[in-house]
This record gives C-alpha cells, sequence and structure tokens, in this order.
C-alpha cells in the first residue's frame, strides 16, 4: 500500500526480513514471497539511488519527508551515511543461511530472486561449484552436529551462529546432485517430515556415499545429533510437540 501511495515501484525489490517468515524448503520460491506479501508481512525493501533527493520524484521525496518528520535520518546508522537513506551492500545472492533457528538451521536455494536483511547470511559459490549441491549437503548429521557445538543458544531454545561459528561449519560436499533429490529433499522440509526420517535419507547420500562411513557409524552419528539437539530442547514445548526421532 505504501509503495502504490508513494508511486514507488522503480525502487521496490522484494526482501525476505527474518527466517520466520520463511518456510522449511530447499528451494525459497516465488509463491513462497508472496504469500508472505499477500499476508501483508514486510517484504519490500526501498533501494534509492545513491544522490541528492532533490532530483527523485515527487512522490519518493514526499516519502522521504515521513522519514524525516520521524528523525530517522538522525539514527546512528543513517547519519554516517553520506545519504542517509541508500543502505549499503544490497545485492541477490544465490542462496542464504538464516543464522537463528529453532529447531534445524535452515538453508536455502534463492530461487524467488530476493535480497535478505542481515538476519541472513549471503552464499555466493566459487566457480565450479553448485550452490544446488552445497545446499543439499548441508543436511546431513554430522554438519547439524558442528552447528550445535559452534553455535550458541538461548531462551526458547533458539540456536544462532556469528559469523566466524557459521564459516567453521564442516559440510560434506556431494557434487552432481540430481533436480529429483534435490526435489525429494524439499518436499519433505514442506511436509515437516520428521528430522529422523530426513536425516535418513540425506545421511545415506552424503556420509555413505560421498564420505564410505558404514551405515553403523552413521547411525552413531546420527544418535549423537539427536542428543544434541534434544539437549539444546529440553524443556521447551518444541521437544513435546516435533517427531524429533
Amino acid at each position: 500500500d505504501t509503495v502504490k501511495e508513494f508511486r514507488l515501484q522503480k525502487i521496490a525489490q522484494p526482501i525476505l526480513q527474518k527466517s520466520s517468515l520463511m518456510p522449511h524448503t530447499l528451494n525459497y520460491l516465488k509463491s513462497d514471497y508472496n504469500k508472505t506479501l499477500n499476508a501483508g508481512k514486510p517484504s519490500i525493501l526501498l533501494t534509492f539511488e545513491n544522490k541528492d533527493s532533490a532530483s527523485f520524484s515527487k512522490g519518493v521525496k514526499t516519502y522521504l519527508k515521513k522519514g524525516e518528520d520521524s528523525k530517522l535520518h538522525k539514527r546512528y546508522k543513517c547519519k554516517l551515511r553520506e545519504h542517509w537513506y541508500v543502505i549499503p551492500s544490497v545485492w541477490k545472492s544465490e542462496g542464504f543461511f538464516s543464522k537463528r533457528s529453532n529447531l534445524i538451521p535452515k538453508m536455502a536455494l534463492n530461487k524467488a530472486n530476493v535480497v535478505v536483511t542481515d538476519a541472513f547470511y549471503r552464499i555466493r559459490m566459487k566457480d565450479g561449484n553448485k550452490i544446488s549441491d552445497l545446499v543439499f549437503s548441508f543436511y546431513n548429521s554430522l554438519t547439524l552436529i558442528f552447528a550445535e557445538l559452534e553455535g550458541r543458544y538461548y531462551g526458547g531454545s533458539v540456536l544462532e551462529l556469528t559469523p566466524n561459528e557459521y564459516k567453521n561449519l564442516s559440510i560434506p560436499y556431494c557434487p552432481d546432485v540430481s533436480t529429483a533429490q534435490l526435489n525429494k529433499l524439499d518436499s519433505m522440509l514442506r511436509d515437516r517430515a520428521s528430522i529422523s526420517n530426513i536425516l535418513t535419507y540425506t545421511d545415506q547420500l552424503i556420509l555413505n556415499k560421498q564420505l564410505g562411513l558404514s551405515k553403523q557409524k552413521t547411525a552413531r552419528i546420527k544418535k549423537i545429533y539427536f542428543k544434541l539437539l534434544r539437549r539444546r530442547l529440553k524443556g521447551t514445548q518444541l521437544n513435546k510437540t516435533i517427531n524429533l526421532g
């Protein structure tokens, strides 16, 4: 409504604001974004040109005046900028990782072509590596163990990984993941399959076939992960209602 009122369409970009607005999925789609937008949740980022506002359209100048009337331009970060309304480092990544999570961390492909806030870490792949392979490879018992050990958790059992903790995650990279494998994992996440069933599927492909671990070793790794997960979720309603195993 605000975009329409002030005619801001030319500077409006789709944005994913926080992880709670993101479904459990491997592929974050345009349809997922549209559900958030249609629900009236914050879903639009305004990207103003880095120049004096005198050259802006009447609608944009009126909108910025509302911000100045609210003293937004006097806030700390805005005061540091050349033009208070210009947000630095806005770019669309191939994928993103939610730095906070309730049950398991979320890593997804950016199929909706959205920008994200600093509630996420943006991912851009090096040449020769595929974002789809990385995102699929993330969902295995061993990497989730590292996430529990590297991260820290707060009230309500929320897990958070700082940038350095996130960079320390070890991911057994599984190359050439097929479209069928991606779609199956995406469907399991969307359908809220139990974590145990999800990891049974991915561990077989990543830990057994890719790393060459035996089924017995993989089962022990999975057991260790569930022990760490239950420790974090201890006493929360989440632990009582979600089918962990």
